[in-house]
C-alpha cells in the first residue's frame, strides 16, 4: 500500500465524490471536469470543489484528492505571505485571480487541518507527501 493510501486508511478518512457540471468560485474552465468533494473523519469534515482536465475519463479517488491538497496545503505553509507564494507559483500580486485562488487554498489547508488535526495535518503534507513521491520516483 502507497503511503497516501494508508495514511487515509489508518485514519479513516471518507471521501464521497459528485459530478457538478460547473464550479461555483469560477476556477477552472468548462472544458474541464467538475466535482464536489467531501472528505470525513469520523464526524468532521469539508467540502471542496475539485477539478481535473478533459484528459481525465475517471473521477478522481481520495487519493487524487488529498495528493493535490496536500501539496496546497504545503504552498501555503511554506509561503508566509500571498506575496510570497503568488512569486513562488509565477502569479502577479496585484491579480484579483491570483488572490482568489491563494484564499481557496488557504480556507481549503485551513478545512484540512480542522478535520483530521493539526499534527495530522503537518504529517500528511510533509512526511507522507515526501514518502509519497520517494515511492513513485523509485
Amino acid at each position: 500500500m502507497k503511503p497516501l493510501e494508508e495514511f487515509a486508511k489508518q485514519r479513516g478518512l471518507g471521501f464521497a465524490c459528485t459530478v457538478v457540471y460547473s464550479r461555483p468560485d469560477g476556477l477552472m474552465n468548462d472544458l474541464a471536469f467538475h466535482y464536489k468533494i467531501r472528505i470525513t473523519q469520523y464526524r468532521r469534515g469539508f467540502t471542496l470543489y475539485f477539478s481535473q482536465g478533459s484528459g481525465h475519463k475517471k473521477p478522481p479517488t481520495l487519493t487524487d484528492v488529498l495528493t493535490c491538497i496536500a501539496d496546497d496545503a504545503a504552498s501555503f505553509e511554506n509561503a508566509p505571505s500571498f506575496e510570497d507564494w503568488a512569486s513562488e507559483y509565477g502569479y502577479d500580486t496585484d491579480s484579483r485571480k491570483a488572490e482568489k485562488i491563494y484564499r481557496t487554498v488557504k480556507r481549503q489547508s485551513e478545512q484540512l487541518k480542522r478535520t483530521i488535526g493539526v499534527d495530522n495535518y503537518h504529517y500528511l503534507i510533509f512526511d507522507v507527501m515526501n514518502a509519497e513521491r520517494e515511492t513513485e520516483s523509485a
